[in-house]
């Protein structure tokens, strides 16, 4: 457990050993920085960086997968069960892969080839 600051000024303690993803806050979460997905949704005041730091101490299979934009998004590496090629219509889009992570697709700017490689890295 790592307690956070929530964007109501609260603290939360997170289980980090259940922590499925870790993103930047979208402009409808602000003024939270972070997103923390782990059974429940968090909206932190706390740096990405930060709450990524305090997740990898209890959970290093937790990878940053570019997802658009040039930003990442922290998965936990041991959750994403297959990976594919970008559905087509993605590509024009610059997708390159894709993966299936709790029953959604999620789809990346990185090769089939460069993704397994980078989730077998930290899967062990």
């Amino acid at each position: 457990m790592a307690s956070f600051q929530t964007k109501d000024g609260e603290t939360v303690s997170i289980d980090l050993s259940a922590v499925i993803r870790v993103r930047a806050a979208i402009s409808s979460e602000k003024p939270a920085k972070t997103r923390v997905d782990w059974g429940i949704v968090s909206l932190l005041m706390n740096d990405l960086q930060f709450v990524v730091d305090e997740v990898r101490k209890e959970k290093p299979s937790v990878i940053g997968i570019s997802v658009g934009r040039d930003k990442k998004t922290y998965f936990d590496a041991k959750g994403i069960k297959a990976v594919f090629p970008a559905l087509p219509h993605m590509e024009e889009f610059g997708y390159r892969s894709s993966f299936k992570i709790l029953g959604y697709r999620q789809h990346t700017k990185h090769s089939v080839e460069e993704l397994k490689s980078m989730l077998a890295a930290h899967k062990t």
